[in-house]
Parts: structure tokens; C-alpha cells; sequence
């Protein structure tokens, strides 16, 4: 199959991921703004919410199902259709790379050290491919109901207004760093 295909095949898996992500990250994101104590309560979030459970029981019945639980769903597809995409693209590639025949032609077999080599390459290429995407997501879920409605598009603009280029892609070095083991060992125990 082309690389193509794979990552057309990688933008759809993350479409339907989407809607499994897209309340988790909220609820992630929510809980870890709470923590940020120079800045008020965002979100609709009081200061220290119990945990995951007590926070999206607090948003559903606050704020209903769609504007609770699933704001910013729309906006995590946004991010997971080209971060899937770019991962199993860069994953097929790393390992056609990696198995590439030696001087007798013979495919250079596909290792453990192999696997997770191509597994960090796909991590990165999520990263790079959908991080300014992320940026935006991450904002639009931590706006309350009322100003969340916004599109990643405009929530990019207000970051590029605040921060310039560089707001986009803060953070962008720390994602990447912690995808490499997470995304090899994932990709080697699935494959293994």
C-alpha cells in the first residue's frame, strides 16, 4: 500500500478517534488548568475539582452532553485527522526505511530496536504535523460554554495575535520528547 493510502487510512482512524479523545482531553486539560494559579478558575472548573468523574458529572449536568462533555470535539478531529495521518505515514515509512535490502539484497529485517526506531519517527511526525492544531484544540476546551463556540481557525489567530508564530509551537519540543518512548514501545508491543 502507498503511503498515501496509509496515511488516508491514518486521517480516518483519527476522525473516529476523535470522539473517544475529545471528552478525555477536556476533562485533561480542565483538571490541569486548575492548577495554573495565575489565572482565575477557566472553563466554568472551580479551583481543585475532584478528579475526572466529579468534573465531567459537574459539566454534563451544567452544561448538557454537547456543551459539556464534547466541547471542542469538533476541534480534536481537526487535530487527529492530520496528527494520525502524519504518524502511520512517518511509522510505514520509518520501517520501509529501516528494512531497506542490504548490499546482497536481502531486506534488513525488522528488529525490536527496528520497530521502536519507526514507532518515535511516527511520534514525531503526529507532533509536527498537528501541533499548532493542538494549540488551538487546547484552547477551545478551556474556554467556558458561552465563549467556546469559536473555530480552531479563529482560536489560532487569537494565539498567533497574542504570541506570534512562537505561541503556536509552545510546548511543541516537550510533546515530541515525551511521544518518542511513548510511540515506540506502543507501535512495538501492537506489532510484536
Amino acid at each position: 500500500m502507498g503511503l498515501g493510502n496509509i496515511a488516508i487510512a491514518g486521517a480516518g482512524a483519527g476522525a473516529v478517534n476523535s470522539f473517544v479523545a475529545g471528552p478525555i482531553e477536556l476533562l485533561k486539560i480542565q483538571l490541569q488548568a486548575q492548577y495554573d494559579h495565575s489565572k482565575p478558575a477557566v472553563g466554568g472548573v472551580p479551583k481543585k475539582t475532584q478528579g475526572p468523574v466529579d468534573l465531567a458529572k459537574r459539566l454534563v449536568a451544567e452544561h448538557g452532553w454537547r456543551h459539556g462533555l464534547f466541547r471542542g470535539t469538533w476541534a480534536t478531529v481537526v487535530r487527529e485527522v492530520p496528527a494520525y495521518a502524519g504518524f502511520y505515514a512517518g511509522f510505514e515509512y520509518a520501517k520501509r526505511i529501516l528494512a531497506l535490502p542490504s548490499a546482497d539484497s536481502t531486506p534488513a529485517p525488522l528488529t525490536v530496536s527496528r520497530l521502536m526506531v519507526a514507532g518515535a519517527f511516527g511520534g514525531v511526525c503526529y507532533w509536527t504535523a498537528s501541533y499548532p492544531l493542538d494549540v488551538a484544540k487546547s484552547r477551545i476546551q478551556n474556554l467556558p460554554p458561552s465563549q467556546a463556540s469559536g473555530s480552531v481557525l479563529q482560536a489560532l489567530k487569537a494565539v498567533y495575535g497574542e504570541a506570534g508564530l512562537r505561541g503556536l509551537f509552545k510546548g511543541y519540543t516537550t510533546s515530541v520528547v515525551r511521544s518518542v518512548p511513548a510511540a515506540d514501545t506502543k507501535m512495538t508491543l501492537s506489532l510484536d
